[in-house]
């Protein structure tokens, strides 16, 4: 995963309602019967709104209790929408080992869709080497991390995890199941090459974004080169993130070693889970790798609670991932709210050890539209549901400047011939679907 900072890089990058668990489990898995139950109590309720986040990436560590909930947003409706039957629910305990010998693994295939029971995660695996969706025994924990950036920023969210590595790399297979899959309304991607280059996006990203309606939060790379000429976060249908030192763990300034001339930053360090099998416990990370997922997380926070006022049961619907009497809501409009909502970076006198202090005068020019935070003091959820009723709080320079960044980023996709755009003329007549401000 070259989205990592270099020093912490790893090795390679029912439908039925639920009934009460078998009560023929093993001992070990009474986590699982416990989360269960809990699960069930839920499950006569009415369809409730939903978002659900999609990560791509090595593997995941359902065990650990950050990832534990005690009334999933994973319902029945959920369930019967993804079409996952009992024999699709993993009723996991506090033991990998015991849960393997035990047989809870046994049945699982490649390529269909599970529930951890107790959980907001559903996984799905193009490739399961010899551990089922759980990072492989080389300390390769991304995935981990990926995911919990995501419910760190949103709790309620529900994660489709994709684990799509295979030996060559990520499997287009996988980048497509998640891209096109009609109950994901957000896709997260932190991998890609250790420096950008002017290649083809990731396969169904502009299926999924452009024809379908979603929205793609693509991780730049972790070296000062150009995020709008990367292929994971440079597609003008893709939101490009770069690193922002947030937090107790950042000084305050845009991050040097992550790409420049991005559509947002995000916290560049964060503690979170990030263990192949530990049930607790915390590491701090760095990189665009989570700097990504977690501004995934904030955006499904904002289209949750717009989901919320509208009453939107389901998915994207019609090409809308909000439908109301009012006409709903679009992807390009949410993007267009969260270019308003972003927070502007404050002003430090000194920022972190890797950071470059903020320009006052032009900020857009190293941080773009502005910073994507869970912070409430930054009020980012609420700024951008404020701009979807038509509220602005960007300047005529900022605006002006990103224009014309979006410009020429129409140009050099839509005249690279590996762009699935390529042939367009959106640089001369926007007939995309963005939305300039």
């Amino acid at each position: 995963m070259r989205r990592l900072l270099p020093a912490t890089l790893s090795a390679a990058m029912a439908f039925s309602v639920l009934a009460a668990a078998p009560t023929d489990r093993p001992e070990q898995a009474q986590r699982g019967l416990q989360q269960a139950s809990v699960a069930t109590a839920a499950d006569t309720t009415t369809a409730q709104p939903r978002v659900v986040v999609s990560p791509i990436d090595s593997g995941i560590n359902p065990y650990h209790e950050a990832f534990d909930v005690d009334v999933p947003a994973v319902d029945e409706h959920v369930l019967a929408e993804f079409g996952i039957d009992e024999e699709h629910i993993l009723h996991i305990s506090d033991d990998y080992d015991a849960d393997l010998a035990a047989g809870v693994y046994a049945d699982v295939e490649e390529h269909e869709l599970y529930w951890f029971a107790g959980t907001n995660i559903l996984a799905w695996s193009v490739n399961f080497g010899d551990r089922p969706f759980l990072p492989d025994d080389s300390g390769d924990t991304h995935g981990t991390g990926v995911t919990g950036a995501v419910l760190a920023a949103n709790p309620d969210a529900i994660v489709l995890f994709v684990e799509g590595m295979t030996d060559t790399g990520v499997s287009a297979d996988a980048e497509r199941y998640a891209f096109t899959h009609p109950g994901v309304d957000i896709v997260t991607t932190s991998y890609g090459f250790f420096t950008s280059a002017p290649l083809g996006a990731l396969a169904g990203s502009y299926e999924g974004v452009v024809e379908m309606g979603k929205l793609h939060f693509g991780a730049s790379a972790n070296d000062p080169t150009l995020a709008p000429s990367d292929g994971t976060s440079g597609p003008w249908w893709a939101i490009g993130i770069a690193g922002f030192g947030e937090g107790e763990d950042g000084g305050g300034g845009k991050e040097t070693f992550s790409g420049t001339a991005p559509d947002f930053v995000a916290d560049w360090t964060q503690d979170l889970p990030y263990c192949d099998t530990c049930t607790e416990g915390t590491e701090s990370v760095s990189g665009t790798s989570f700097a990504t997922p977690r501004s995934a997380g904030v955006a499904s926070a904002v289209l949750l609670e717009a989901r919320r006022a509208a009453g939107h049961l389901g998915g994207v619907t019609d090409g809308l991932l909000v439908t109301s009497d009012d006409g709903g809501i679009s992807n390009w409009q949410l993007r267009r709210a969260l270019e308003e909502g972003a927070a502007v970076p404050p002003q430090v006198d000194r920022a972190g050890l890797t950071e470059v202090p903020v320009n006052s005068i032009a900020p857009y020019a190293q941080v773009g539209w502005g910073l994507i935070t869970a912070d409430p003091e930054q009020a980012v959820v609420e700024n951008t549901l404020a701009a979807l009723s038509g509220q602005t709080f960007k300047d005529a320079a900022t605006c002006d400047f990103m224009t014309h960044y979006m410009t020429l980023r129409f140009a050099a996709w839509d005249a690279n011939p590996l762009s699935d755009s390529f042939g367009q003329t959106n640089a001369v007549e926007n007939t995309s679907g963005y939305l300039p401000c």
